[in-house]
């Protein structure tokens, strides 16, 4: 069953046919827009992924490396990590974890 909407606006007058049955699509329309496509995916990160960064952070020590060296450093870190992440999320994930744990710390050493 198809029923027709009539809108008139200003000049425009425009019939749309609507219909609940769509079997007549044959593709999906998929967006174009060029931010959607070149939008990287978020990563979250899992407390076994911390936990293993933080393991690989206490082995390869780059904070301690040359400078020069960091950021292969980091991708080292990464790459063992399982490369699910690379070196400047490592960096960023290990500094948050540190923030939060230097926080905590405080906290209690207050108590």
């Amino acid at each position: 069953m198809v029923n027709f909407l009539h809108f008139q606006s200003f000049e425009l007058e425009v019939e749309i046919a609507t219909t609940s049955d769509f079997s007549h699509l044959t593709s999906p329309v998929t967006p174009t827009h060029r931010s959607m496509e070149s939008t990287p995916k978020k990563h979250h990160f899992r407390i076994s992924m911390d936990l293993d960064l933080l393991k690989e952070v206490h082995a390869i020590y780059p904070f301690g490396v040359d400078r020069g060296q960091v950021a292969k450093a980091w991708d080292s870190v990464a790459l063992n990590c399982g490369g699910k992440f690379d070196g400047n999320g490592g960096r960023k994930r290990c500094a948050k974890l540190l923030a939060a744990f230097k926080k905590e710390d405080l906290a209690n050493i207050k108590k």
